[in-house]
């Protein structure tokens, strides 16, 4: 080669080298794409990007990464410890807060000038990240610069100030106003999230620090504020009412707030104490404390997220007084599972009930009402310590006056008492009800609705003999058995007199009903029914299998026992004593007095008066008579039955078939007595003489007839009976037997 034309090469690569020496080196390509390998922070891509022939374009990213400091629907933002970007389609969720995301092959651009990058291309990456990003101070003016832009679009920051009462720059924004290192202040224009705009009223100038990120949008800055991040003193609350009720100690508060969404801490301040403490915190705005002692002071404060109002402090409030109520009364109906109550008061409109249950309240229910009635089972019942009422007066509520289990009384499964509505018994519990001075002798209606079962009942006859007070102390009024039984009965006390069921009837009527497995033992007038009846009306009643005692042993009086009732007197021409279609079945009877007035029916049946009848109509006995020896009025039906004064006693179409337990030339196998008064119509009576060892009936040959235990079992032996609608008989097999009672 020439030197001239090595010198002419020397130049030519002298000046190449010069060219390339000028193009900048590692930088990402516009638009089109290109990009070098070097990696690079978030800001220096930001930078790129502001610095790229067309930023809304943007230029391809290799790889960025940071950690993800907020997700919000599709998007999300990442941060490094300098600065942050948006990542547009993100796709991530809440729980990828806190991990590194690294995104490979990606556009980054600005989008309504502020920066972001674009995951709807490239591909991205999550890892853990043990890093901390704290946000930074906003503490002075942005501008526009390029270098401010990188940094402070998108930014994790905070910044303290005020809302100015003015709407921000941008549409749907307020102003906010902040300091500056100069001294100065600056504003921004704060993003209305549903969160400010809760809580903050843009007519007012309200202190606030708020925590978000920095946003440069379409030329204006904006600062977006992160969920819960807003702390801004609250409007206090307005309209505080107070009011203490010493009698139920409790304090009631209300108020208003033009905060939405907001809760409220409650402080108080109680009369002897030293200090004010947080009584409840409530997203309520009224509320009912319980206090132990008179409140002195009240205080109430807003808060919402981390912003909070001053506390609004009151020290008047009112005293109220609600009397509580009077009267109170409670009854149960174990039958149906039903608690009533009734009660009395002034004023109240309004009345709250509560059951007692472990010591503590429940409240069952509200009523404008004096009375109640609420479903309580008798379990439910069994657990219940009180029953309780409370008046309400102008929202105050008053004293709770309590009923303890021990003062609940039992009430009717239903009716008034009336012939047409009587009062209806389904338990144990209501029938004893009928000895209760409120409906022994006051001529009301009852019906049994179900058998019941007296087995470990403690029982008190219902009703009893008064020499002086018998209107008022012998169960007057109509018992309606309705085919039911009630059996089961132990009695035993050899003091009592007038024991049975009832203790003595006077004036009543007892229907419809069959008493089985019934023990009675008491001193006199004796009866699985009743003791003693005066003037009252017993139809189609049995006793079966039962045992009656009289322990009457000395003295001047008799043992009057019978196993349906042990003495009947009757002294009314209107209202006589009746028995029809009543019978005793397999009963035992036991006298240990020798002048015994005891049979297997009735004791005794006694008529005294001029024109006065008293019944006995189709019933039967069966079973045995126990006696002393030598023992005196003792009869297979009837152990005596007499009159005086003219009275008399009709005894019709019945029979008797029971044996002696004793040795007597006084006993009968019908009706004992050395006379028997019976009226003309009187007769069509039959008893077993074989069972009865006697061929004698009563004193009135005329008024019975003895049958062996063969022929008591045969139909054709009972003339004139009524086999259609009154007797039924298995013959041969059994004895006659009423229909009714099947």
């Amino acid at each position: 080669m020439s030197r001239s034309k090595f010198f002419i090469f020397l130049a030519v690569l002298t000046t190449l080298l010069l060219v390339f020496s000028c193009v900048p080196q590692n930088q990402g390509g516009g638009g089109n794409g290109g990009g070098g390998t070097v990696k690079k922070d978030i800001y220096g891509w930001k930078l790129d990007i502001l610095n790229s022939v067309n930023p809304d374009t943007g230029i391809t990213i290799p790889e960025i990464s940071g950690k993800v400091i907020y997700v919000s629907g599709t998007n999300a933002i990442i941060s490094d410890a300098t600065t942050a970007i948006y990542v547009y389609k993100a796709n991530l969720s809440e729980t990828d807060l806190g991990k590194k995301l690294t995104v490979r092959n990606t556009i980054g651009k600005t989008y309504s000038k502020f920066l972001e990058i674009d995951l709807t291309s490239g591909t991205k990456e999550l890892s853990n990240d043990d890093t901390i990003i704290e946000p930074v101070l906003l503490d002075k003016s942005l501008d526009n610069e390029k270098e401010t832009r990188a940094l402070w679009d998108i930014r994790y920051a905070y910044v303290y100030g005020e809302f100015t009462g003015n709407n921000g720059q941008l549409t749907n924004t307020y102003e906010f106003k902040y300091p500056v290192n100069d001294g100065e202040y600056a504003t921004i224009s704060v993003f209305k999230s549903a969160d400010i705009d809760a809580i903050y009223k843009p007519t007012t100038t309200t202190p606030a620090t708020l925590v978000g990120y920095t946003k440069y949008y379409n030329d204006v800055w904006e600062f977006v504020v992160f969920p819960d991040k807003v702390e801004m003193e609250l409007p206090q609350v307005t309209g505080v009412s107070a009011k203490y009720n010493p009698n139920s100690k409790t304090v009631t508060l209300g108020w208003s707030s033009e905060v939405n969404g907001a809760s409220f801490n409650v402080y108080l301040t109680l009369e002897g104490a030293t200090r004010t403490v947080l009584a409840t915190t409530t997203t309520l705005t009224n509320v009912v404390l319980p206090v132990e002692a008179t409140p002195t002071s009240v205080g109430i404060q807003v808060v919402k997220g981390v912003s909070k109002s001053k506390v609004l402090t009151i020290s008047e409030i009112q005293i109220v007084s609600v009397d509580p109520v009077t009267d109170l009364n409670a009854k149960y109906d174990d039958y149906n599972g039903k608690m009533y109550l009734s009660w009395s008061h002034g004023s109240a409109t309004e009345f709250k009930i509560y059951k007692k249950v472990s010591g503590a309240y429940e409240l069952v229910g509200t009523t404008s009402d004096k009375s109640y009635s609420f479903g309580l089972t008798t379990s439910e019942y069994d657990n219940v310590k009180a029953i309780a009422v409370a008046p309400v007066v102008d929202g105050e509520e008053g004293p709770k006056e309590e009923v303890e289990k021990a003062e609940i009384g039992y009430t009717f499964a239903g009716g008034n008492g009336t012939e047409s509505d009587p009062y209806l018994i389904g338990t144990v519990n209501q029938l004893k009800l009928l000895g209760d001075d409120n409906y022994r002798a006051k001529s009301y209606y009852f019906k049994l609705l179900e058998d019941l079962d007296l087995n470990g009942v403690a029982w008190t006859p219902i009703g009893t003999f008064s020499s002086t007070d018998l209107d008022n102390t012998a169960f007057k009024g109509v018992f309606d058995g309705n085919n039911k039984k009630i059996k089961n009965l132990a009695y035993n006390d050899s003091n009592r007199s007038n024991a049975g069921l009832f203790g003595y009837l006077l004036s009543s009527t007892v229907k419809n009903l069959i008493l089985e497995n019934f023990n009675i033992t008491a001193k006199q007038y004796v009866g699985a029914l009743a003791g003693a009846a005066k003037n009252s009306s017993v139809i189609r009643v049995g006793v079966r299998n039962s045992s009656i005692t009289s322990t009457y042993s000395t003295g001047t009086s008799y043992p009057y026992a019978g196993g349906l009732i042990g003495d009947v007197t009757t002294d009314s021409t209107t209202q006589p004593m009746i028995l029809k279609e009543s019978f005793a079945s397999n009963v035992t009877v036991t006298s240990n007095f020798s002048n015994s007035r005891t049979g297997v029916l009735v004791g005794r049946f006694f008529s005294t008066g001029t024109n006065v009848v008293g019944i006995i109509e189709n019933c039967y006995a069966t079973g045995t008579l126990t006696f002393v020896n030598g023992a005196s009025n003792i009869g297979g039906l009837i152990g005596l039955a007499s009159v005086s004064n003219n009275g008399q006693i009709k005894i019709v179409s019945s029979y008797a078939a029971v044996a002696p337990n004793g040795s007597s030339t006084n006993w009968r196998g019908f009706i004992g007595g050395a006379s028997v008064s019976v009226t003309a119509d009187s007769g069509k009576n039959y008893f077993d003489t074989t069972v009865s060892g006697t061929t004698t009936g009563s004193a009135s040959s005329s008024l019975q007839t003895g049958k062996t235990t063969a022929e008591m079992k045969q139909q054709t032996t009972f003339v004139d009976w009524d086999f259609t609608n009154i007797w039924k008989i298995d013959e041969g097999n059994d004895y006659p037997r009423l229909k009714w009672e099947f």
